[in-house]
């Protein structure tokens, strides 16, 4: 079907998967899974190539929340402690923070 379509495929390291991942965190607010980490991997690999048109609208899906797949990007990244899930909990972790920020 690729190559009917004229269609391209590739693949990235889990260390592209994760620098993936971190981008699209950075650069759009979007945790997305390890499928999203690839997937962008994967467009970024075909533009590197040449693969792709940079100056055609390019459409890539991240259905899935990075919280599913933590274990991926744990030892890349300081993952907060969690609190109790309150209000109060929420309020005394942020208004200390923002004190100690001041």
């Amino acid at each position: 079907m690729v190559r009917r379509t004229g269609g391209a495929i590739a693949d990235v390291s889990d260390e592209e998967v994760v620098d993936s991942m971190r981008l699209l965190a950075l650069t759009e607010g979007v945790f997305g899974e390890t499928a999203g980490g690839v997937t962008l991997g994967v467009l970024r690999r075909l533009l590197a190539d040449g693969r792709l048109d940079p100056e055609a609208e390019t459409v890539i899906i991240n259905s899935g929340d990075g919280l599913k797949t933590l274990d991926v990007v744990a030892a890349a990244v300081d993952l907060p402690v969690p609190i109790r899930p309150t209000l109060e909990a929420f309020t005394e972790k942020f208004s200390t923070s923002r004190e100690a920020v001041s």
